[in-house]
């Protein structure tokens, strides 16, 4: 039985907060390892890095989800998957921008990137009211 179609009697809200912490510490080292490589030029370990975010957020994209959450707590969820999104998709198009030396893909990359750091941004926001 899916997570989902449970009746919440229980929230999962400090399992969610635990997983998320675990989460972005993670994505917080793939980034760092994507600007790195970004700054320094150097094309292969970019895409590799561009490939392991893309791959480490679609992976935690299908676990966001899994938890029963109070009302307060689904609008930060809401947000995050909005983060996982954007660092997919900079991964996506950073891999593909890395592979054929492409500077279109790679300010495509970009702005998922900085919309990314908006919704952290927001989550930040969110976490201190």
């Amino acid at each position: 039985m899916c997570i989902r179609d449970r009746t919440p009697t229980v929230y999962q809200d400090k399992q969610f907060i635990d997983w998320l912490s675990s989460v972005n510490s993670i994505l917080y080292y793939d980034t760092t390892q994507v600007s790195k490589y970004a700054s320094v030029s150097t094309l292969d370990e970019f895409g590799e890095w561009c490939e392991k975010l893309e791959k480490d957020s679609t992976t935690y994209l299908s676990q966001v989800d899994d938890y029963l959450l109070s009302p307060e707590m689904q609008q930060i969820q809401y947000e995050f998957r909005q983060v996982l999104q954007d660092f997919k998709k900079a991964g996506h198009y950073g891999k593909l921008g890395a592979k054929y030396m492409d500077a279109d893909y790679i300010s495509i990359a970009a702005r998922y990137m900085n919309s990314a750091k908006q919704h952290l941004d927001n989550l930040v926001d969110m976490v201190k009211t």
